[in-house]
């Protein structure tokens, strides 16, 4: 006969097989599961101690799944991963999944592309407008002007 913990066990051990989760989702999970208090710690524990929750594997699938799939940049993701409860030193560690010349590219595509959707030239307002949805996706400003100079050096960047 399973007692309560281990029902409880079961349904957190789903929840963390799904995806990579950090710290504070599983707490919030224990909390929405109404997990008694006597209990978490050694659930986290436990979890920890089998590898089945692990802060730095979930900020590095972070970083890759965001930068990746989702073009953000490291302002954006490390925004995510602050409010995940990821301490600065994972998240340094796990920005070592994106190399610097793919981050690059991504900007100037990124760059590109919403050049392409204001269907116009390199005038200031235009920039101004890049720059700002560069921005949104969350690259620095050094990144962006590094873009901005790529695309304006690169012929025939505009008519791709």
């Amino acid at each position: 006969m399973y007692s309560g913990k281990d029902v409880f066990r079961k349904k957190l051990l789903v929840f963390c097989n799904y995806r990579e989760r950090c710290q504070k989702e599983f707490i919030d999970k224990m909390w929405e599961l109404k997990i008694p208090s006597e209990w978490q710690d050694e659930l986290i524990l436990e979890f920890i101690q089998e590898g089945i929750l692990n802060e730095e594997r979930f900020a590095r699938a972070l970083v890759r799944g965001k930068f990746r799939m989702n073009g953000w940049g490291r302002v954006r993701i490390r925004m995510l991963l602050k409010n995940h409860g990821i301490l600065e030193s994972l998240i340094s560690t796990a920005f070592q999944e994106i190399d610097e010349e793919d981050y690059l590219e991504e900007a100037v595509k990124l760059y590109r592309k919403k050049l392409r959707e204001l269907k116009g030239t390199l005038d200031f307002e235009n920039r101004k407008r890049c720059q700002n949805y560069l921005m949104q996706r969350g690259f620095e400003y050094e990144i962006i002007r590094q873009a901005e100079q790529i695309v304006e050096s690169e012929d025939g960047a505009l008519e791709k």
